[in-house]
Formats: structure tokens, C-alpha cells, sequence
């Protein structure tokens, strides 16, 4: 919990999990993915994301508290021992609130602020066929 920039929990949880992304998984040559010069650690960074989110759902959905915090990458490498080549991107908490807990308030946008209900229409394209 200490190494956390981002993010909080109410207590210190039971458990933590630390999503690790290999670098031999996103940049070896049989998993590299480049896109315009690009290499793929956008799309692990959002591969990551997507189990984190769904554990932290099903926790929810289990009446067990989560928190996804975004550590200090160097400072929590070095305590879980991962070498410099991967990242932590985050650490997930898991637990259940003790009563009295000091909770900090959150407070939500309205949805008439984060809700657009424009249509998106892309321009049509003429289609030309070559011969």
C-alpha cells in the first residue's frame, strides 16, 4: 500500500496482487505487435487491464472490497524482487471493510456532464475500383 500513487483502500488489504507484464510476452519476436513503428505495450498495458478489472467485479459481486492502485514502479520492483526488464503497471487490493474505517468521500459528475448523446458520423468514402 505504501508504494501506491494512485489509488486507496479504507483499511490495508488482506490481499494484494501485483499484475507483472513480462517483457518477453509483449516484445519477443513471436509475440511482438507493431503498428506504425509502434511496439505492443499499449496493448499489453490494456490486456493487463482488462483481468484486473473483471477480478475487481467479481470481488464486488462477492461482497469483498477492491481497489486497483498504481504503484511506484521502481520502488515496488524492488520489493517484490521483479527484474528492471517488466513492469508493475498496478496492484490490486482485496478485503472487507471494518466498521469505523475511515472512508475518503467520492464524489460523482452528474451524468449530464459525462454523457454525450450526439451521433458520430463518419464521412462516406467513395468507393473507386481499379481495373
Amino acid at each position: 500500500m505504501e508504494t501506491a500513487v494512485q489509488g486507496a483502500f479504507h483499511t490495508d488489504p488482506a490481499i494484494m496482487i501485483a499484475i507483472i507484464l513480462k517483457k518477453e510476452n509483449w516484445c519477443s519476436e513471436e509475440h511482438r505487435y507493431v503498428k506504425d513503428g509502434k511496439l505492443g505495450i499499449y496493448d499489453a498495458y490494456l490486456s493487463a487491464a482488462m483481468p484486473a478489472a473483471f477480478m475487481t467485479l467479481q470481488a464486488q459481486a462477492c461482497g469483498i472490497n477492491s481497489c486497483i492502485l498504481t504503484p511506484e514502479f521502481r520502488q515496488t520492483a524492488q520489493l517484490l524482487k521483479i527484474p528492471k526488464e517488466n513492469a508493475v503497471p498496478m496492484i490490486l487490493g482485496f478485503g472487507y471493510e471494518k466498521k469505523g474505517a475511515y472512508q475518503k468521500e467520492r464524489n460523482r459528475y452528474p451524468l449530464q456532464k459525462i454523457v454525450s448523446y450526439e451521433i458520430f458520423e463518419p464521412k462516406k468514402i467513395k468507393k473507386t475500383l481499379k481495373n
